[in-house]
């Protein structure tokens, strides 16, 4: 299950909240930084997108993870949803490695279970992402992995900036998100994203 709030910033924003002082006695390890590559998958139809899924394949290093979102629930600016990832050989999905680790009563497991679904799937969108990792813990214990992404979604001939800070529910109590959000937007003015990557791709 995938806990997480998102905050739309500029790039003066992302580094506003890199340097805040209130998070340096909070990290748990040395920021560190990835170049994440992510391609979305679909079918021509959209049947994924219309189904509220989100399906990608993201290139880590030499690599690669296919992961598959729900739509899950969105309550006062956090997104609740089932989360399911696997490796895989390259940049595809495996339609049959995702059914081996889905419940198999639901409606993301029909859907996977149609025959031709694996074949039918085509490249929609790509995004690239530099993307600072704060490993963030409480000293109640609670754990918040902050994530600054800088990149773009690039589809076909058009392209769009792609400028968010997720916050992710690591351990402890997810109330915790609310709380860090609002210290980061007291510190610096930003607005909670209402889309995911998945979704502004699919727009």
């Amino acid at each position: 299950m995938e806990r997480e709030i998102k905050l739309q910033a500029s790039k003066d924003q992302l580094n506003q909240i890199r340097l805040l002082p209130v998070l340096v006695p909070l990290l748990d390890r040395p920021p560190r930084t990835e170049h994440l590559v992510s391609t979305y998958f679909d079918t021509q139809d959209l049947i994924f997108h219309e189904q509220g899924l989100a399906l990608r394949v993201r290139a880590i290093s030499d690599a690669f993870v296919q992961t598959l979102k729900t739509e899950g629930s969105t309550k006062a600016g956090m997104y609740v949803r089932e989360e399911y990832e696997t490796p895989v050989d390259a940049n595809a999905p495996e339609i049959n490695v995702l059914r081996n680790c889905i419940p198999k009563k639901s409606l993301v497991a029909r859907l996977l279970a149609m025959t031709d679904v694996g074949t039918a799937l085509v490249p929609q969108f790509t995004t690239t992402v530099k993307r600072t990792v704060l490993s963030l813990r409480f000293p109640d214990g609670d754990e918040v992995e902050l994530a600054l992404d800088d990149g773009v979604i690039e589809s076909g001939s058009s392209s769009e900036v792609l400028q968010e800070i997720e916050l992710e529910f690591k351990n402890g109590k997810p109330d915790r998100l609310y709380h860090l959000a609002l210290d980061l937007l007291r510190a610096v003015p930003m607005r909670i994203a209402t889309l995911s990557k998945g979704e502004r791709g699919s727009t």
